[in-house]
Parts: C-alpha cells; structure tokens; sequence
C-alpha cells in the first residue's frame, strides 16, 4: 500500500499566550518553542506511525526556517520527493490560549508553491493520495489539480482546511470532482455550503462527492455522512494542552485505517483515539507508542 501526501510542510513557532490579543495592547508570552508541522507532514506523520508507507511530495525552500524543516524532517527519518525549492519557506505562528485552543498567524513561502515538471516526475502506482485546499488556493494551485485528474490513483482524501473560501471556486469544483473522501471540521463544513448545520453540511458534501465525509467536532466526536449508513462517535477521552494537528492526525490516523482494511466505524475511532493523543501534548507529532 503506497500512499501519496501532498502538501507543506512549516516551521511552527508555537507562542503560549494568556488571550489572544486586542488591537493596540501589550501581552507576555508565557512560553515558545519552534516545531515542525504543516498539514501534508502531520498528516504523514500519523501515517507512519500506523504502518503505512507515505511519500511526502511538499516543497522546501530556503532560509532559516527551511533549514530549520531539513534538520527536523532528516532527524525523523522523513524525506520528500521533491528537490529543494526556490525562495524562502515560510512560517507558521501558532499562538495557544490557556483553554489549548490555536489561532494561526502564517507567513507563506516556497512550501505552499509547486511546479508541473516536479509533479511530472512523481513516482506512478499509488494506491492513494492526500491533498490540502491550502496549496489549492496558491497560484500553483491548479498544477496540483492538473496532476490528481489525470494520474489514476483510485483513492483520494481531501482536507479543504480552514480557508477554504479564499480557494478560487472553479478550482474548489474541480476538487469536489474528483470524488475524494472528505475530512473537515464543523466551522469549514457549514463554510463550504452555506447549510444551517453540520449533519446537513455533510450531507451536501456527500452528495456532491458521491463518497464519505467525516466532520470532527472537536470535543463532541466525530460524524461521518455516507447515506443510509451515517453514524457518530464519540471523542477519546483527553486533557488538552494544545490543539495544533490534531485535525490533520486525525485524518492521518483514518486513512491508516481504512488503506489497512478496517470497518469505516473501526477507523474513526482510531481517528479519535489518536487525535486525543495530539491534543494531549505539545505539537502536533506525538510520540510512538503513543
């Protein structure tokens, strides 16, 4: 099983804070740390952990913080397949409320940018790929697009992630096209369709992708809308430190699952049990046995 995860991959500069701040006032950060993060390598992350075999295919460009993401990538044994990138790679400032909650502050670079002759000398066979509506919402975002029409891979995931409004909309069409399994949570659900609801969010997604889509809610669980065969689950039992990845785990987590043979239910629940592992620690990579 060979899955294709396509995405970026940042320095996180993670900055304790006791609120978010008002325009014009003066706060104390209480603690910071820079981690590596960005969704396609959270994502591979979890993959690994569970046994699956994931290419990383994400850009890295230069400067201190793609240095930064080299040395962080190498020291865990993770390698993309794509050469280095032109240009400085970004950051990603995610500043953690008392309550764990993450609100971002993102200064993109080269590892949100891609080039057709990169995606044409992509490996062929794979059994699944990932993608991220953050690279789609690039100029480059349509290369990506290009790729996932016409390489075959007969089963595709997609995270719209939180911005997906700012995704060109004939490129967000494109992308419900393509028929992929749908991972988002309820605020980008009730954004991409207008619905009053979650449920009812999920379930113009599914009709409009002809395949699941699971919804986290955070605390609550998660949902998933396939027809007359929708369930729920409840979330993992955790102690929240921070929030940052957890979205990605989980999705990371649920594809292991269902690549590897599980029941759609078995799969989420690993979803959720490994997702109350990231919220329980710092970052959004836990460590194995986790």
């Amino acid at each position: 099983m060979r899955v294709l995860v396509i995405g970026s991959v940042t320095a996180d500069v993670v900055l304790q804070v006791p609120a978010l701040p008002q325009a014009g006032e003066d706060l104390n950060v209480t603690a910071w740390q820079m981690a590596l993060g960005g969704c396609a390598c959270n994502v591979a992350y979890a993959l690994g952990l569970f046994g699956v075999q994931a290419d990383l295919c994400a850009p890295v460009g230069q400067g201190y913080y793609g240095e930064f993401v080299r040395r962080q990538l190498a020291q865990r044994g993770i390698a993309s397949l794509l050469p280095p990138a032109e240009g400085q790679n970004g950051c990603c400032y995610c500043l953690v409320d008392p309550s764990g909650e993450r609100s971002f502050l993102c200064c993109r670079g080269a590892e949100y940018r891609f080039r057709a002759d990169w995606l044409q000398g992509l490996p062929a066979g794979y059994d699944a790929a990932y993608f991220c509506g953050l690279e789609l919402e690039e100029p480059t975002g349509s290369l990506l697009l290009d790729y996932l029409e016409g390489a075959g891979i007969p089963q595709l995931y997609f995270a719209p992630g939180p911005r997906l409004r700012q995704i060109p909309p004939q490129r967000l069409e494109r992308a419900w096209q393509l028929r992929p399994r749908v991972h988002l949570n309820e605020q980008e659900a009730l954004a991409a369709t207008g619905a009053p609801d979650w449920r009812r969010a999920a379930q113009a997604l599914a009709q409009k992708t002809g395949r699941e889509v699971l919804v986290t809610l955070g605390s609550r669980g998660a949902y998933v809308e396939r027809g007359a065969g929708s369930f729920f689950k409840k979330a993992s039992p955790a102690v929240v430190v921070d929030t940052i990845g957890a979205g990605d785990g989980h999705m990371g987590a649920w594809m292991a699952g269902l690549l590897q043979g599980m029941e759609m239910e078995q799969a989420v629940e690993q979803a959720n049990r490994y997702a109350a592992a990231v919220v329980s620690q710092a970052g959004a990579m836990p460590a194995a046995p986790w």
